[in-house]
Order: structure tokens, then sequence, then C-alpha cells
């Protein structure tokens, strides 16, 4: 390629963009989805692609969670697309990712155990909260925004898990202990 590469390999990002936004042509889509140095052009890439082998590829391989994402969802294999969202649920270290890929799962009781995980072990107070909102254990929910609500160190978060909670003893409670203006 050297001096003459295409304008999806450009170093300027929106360059790049602009490329791929124009592209149509499927076989010049899979080479971007599998060779473009910018994530979001990759992503770009994927939307357009309908070539489900490089979808599959991008899904399995590719080094961003969100072009992976994007490509299991447009997988018509959707066992394959399963196994990905199960993997990434199950063992991705990133809490988000995790808990986007819980939400695209077929299997409820394996989503479930995903968000379970999440509120009792992730570090992060928003994506416990996220967890939790998805949660049908409605007791181990409550527990949670009480927990959210007494200790994050974000106003939003805190209050967003007020929002969120029902029993009236524990709201008094974070009411009356809560010098941090809920």
């Amino acid at each position: 390629m050297g001096l003459f590469k295409p304008a999806w390999m450009s170093d300027n990002d929106k360059k790049a963009l602009k490329a791929v936004e124009k592209e149509r042509n499927q076989s010049k889509l899979c080479a971007i989805a599998k060779n473009a140095p910018y994530w979001l052009s990759r992503f770009k890439a994927v939307e357009k692609l309908a070539d489900q082998a490089t979808l599959a590829d991008a899904a399995k391989n590719d080094t961003d969670n969100m072009v992976r994402l994007k490509a299991a969802e447009k997988l018509t294999d959707q066992a394959l697309a399963q196994k990905i969202y199960v993997d990434m649920a199950k063992s991705h270290p990133n809490w988000f990712v995790r808990l986007e890929a819980a939400g695209k799962l077929a299997d409820q009781t394996l989503a479930q155990e995903t968000y379970v995980d999440a509120v009792k072990n992730s570090g992060d107070w928003i994506a416990r909260l996220r967890a939790a909102e998805k949660l049908t254990d409605q007791t181990l929910a409550q527990i949670t925004y009480a927990d959210i609500a007494k200790n994050a160190a974000e106003h939003d978060t805190r209050k967003r898990a007020v929002e969120k909670l029902t029993d009236q003893a524990v709201l008094a409670d974070v009411a009356k202990n809560d010098a941090k203006d809920l």
C-alpha cells in the first residue's frame, strides 16, 4: 500500500470514518472490518457488512469489544452469536461489556447469573446499579440499591439508586444518615 494507502487506513480518524461511510462495496467493507486501524472504522464497516464469514471472524477476534458485539448481533448463525455472548458475559474483564453481552443472551438463567455476579463482585458502582436494574431477584436488587445509595461516591449514581428503593425503612435510613445531599 505504501504511499497510496486507502483513506480508511488514514491516521486521521475523521478522514477514515468518512471513507467508510461512503463505502458500499462488500469486498472493501470486509477489508476494512479486518484491517482498519481505527476501531470505529471497523465498527462502521461491520454495521454495513453482510458477509457472514467476516462477521464471524470479527465477532470472535476483533480487539475492540463494541466491534465484537456489533458483529455478533449481525450474525445469522444465532448459535455462534450466543456462544460469543456467553463467553463475553462469563469472563470479560470489563463489567460493562459483560453486562451488555448478558443483555443479549437467550439463556436468561445465565444472564441473571451474570447480573448477580456483577452486583456482588464489581467494584464499579454504576456497573452494580445497571446489573441490579436487570435482576429478577428484587430482594438482592433492593440490597444493592441500598448499598449504592449509602456508599457510592458519585451523586448521580446514589440518586439513581435512591429512586429505585422501595423499602421505606431503608429510605429513611439513607435520608437520616446520608449527608451527601441526595
